[in-house]
Formats: structure tokens, C-alpha cells, sequence
């Protein structure tokens, strides 16, 4: 089975203190050893084509660039981590692998609506509201950023 990998410099997952990380001084940063965490499943295929990371909450959302690679009929779906899961894996309280959370997205609306339709590119998260770039070339290159609302 054909497996991708998260590879972490520098996990900051909000519990450390900064400085922790950087001294008082700021000037220095420890090294970290670098952990391969293997994707399994759908997540592990090479047309996901990650594009963005970013977290809501306690995981870690990945955006693949069509989250709809699987289908192409308008369903799509991104990606999430537990922080918890990627805290025992790089402690090495567990196997290296994570489970690995599917979120349902309607797709259709994108194609249909968005001349030139290239895929996502980036994606942050406000509270409970979501931003996507999103990259299209109907005559030349175009972005967008689109807002939508967690359910």
C-alpha cells in the first residue's frame, strides 16, 4: 500500500511556551529530529495534492488542491488530524501512524460557478468561519477567496 508522509521540522502545537523554543533572547532555535508520519487511505494517494494545512480547533485540516480527486461528482472531502494523535505519535507514546479524519465537502458549487476552476490553494480558519484561496485561469490567472461557515 502506497502511503505519503508528514514531515515535521518543528511542531508547534500551542502548548510550549515560546520561550521554549526560541530563549529569551530570541536568537537560537533547537533542533528537532525529523518524523515521517505515513497518510493511509485516500489521503495517501498522490492526486490528493495537498495545497494547504492549517488548524481548526484541535486538528489539523489538510486541503487537498481538488478535493474532489476521488469522484469528480461534486462530493469532496478535506482532511483532519487530531493534535492529540500527532502529540503521542512525535512523543513517541504510539506507532507512527494517525488516524485520519474525513470532512465532507460540496464541490459542485466551485466547478459550475468559477470560470477556469484550478483547485484550492490555501486555507485558514476564523472560529467557526473558513477562507479558501482558490486559483482559476478562465482567460488569465485569477484568485479567490471564498468564505464559508463550519457545520
Amino acid at each position: 500500500m502506497r502511503s505519503t508522509m508528514i514531515l515535521l521540522t518543528v511542531l508547534f502545537l500551542g502548548s510550549m511556551n515560546p520561550l521554549q523554543l526560541y530563549g529569551e533572547a530570541g536568537l537560537y532555535s533547537p533542533e528537532y529530529q525529523v518524523r515521517e508520519i505515513p497518510l493511509y487511505g485516500p489521503a495517501s494517494l498522490p492526486q490528493a495534492e495537498f495545497s494547504g494545512l492549517s488548524w481548526y480547533n484541535d486538528h489539523l485540516i489538510l486541503l487537498p488542491q481538488y478535493p474532489d480527486y476521488q469522484t469528480r461528482d461534486g462530493n469532496g472531502v478535506l482532511f483532519a488530524i487530531s493534535r492529540q494523535d500527532l502529540l503521542e505519535v512525535v512523543s513517541n507514546y504510539k506507532e507512527s501512524s494517525v488516524e485520519i479524519l474525513e470532512i465532507n465537502i460540496q464541490m459542485s458549487y466551485f466547478r459550475v460557478n468559477i470560470p477556469g476552476f484550478e483547485g484550492f490553494e490555501a486555507i485558514g480558519f476564523y472560529g467557526n468561519d473558513v477562507f479558501l484561496t482558490i486559483e482559476a485561469e478562465p482567460d488569465k490567472a485569477t484568485g479567490y477567496l471564498v468564505k464559508g461557515r463550519i457545520s
